[in-house]
């Protein structure tokens, strides 16, 4: 599993995001949020990562924990979400 860096900022995320899906991992994870960001912005920012993330390798969320924001994310396509 390959973390997913960026924080916010999307440009780096893509960045990372772009670079990671050109080697051969089993999945990747959604790493940086859920640390004091509107969860709005989290939400903008994981439709990002799932846009460009592999729809045939696990997509892994860290550290989102609230019930709506759980709810929130697996529907933004995320196949593994682990709490």
């Amino acid at each position: 599993m390959q973390f997913c860096q960026g924080s916010t900022y999307e440009d780096l995320r893509k960045m990372h995001i772009s670079e990671m899906t050109q080697l051969d991992f089993a999945g990747f994870a959604i790493g940086g949020l859920a640390v004091g960001e509107e969860s709005s912005v989290m939400y903008d920012i994981v439709d990002l990562s799932t846009d460009n993330l592999p729809l045939n390798k696990p997509r892994y969320l860290m550290g989102v924990g609230t019930p709506v924001d759980i709810l929130e994310c697996v529907e933004k396509e995320l196949i593994c979400l682990i709490v």
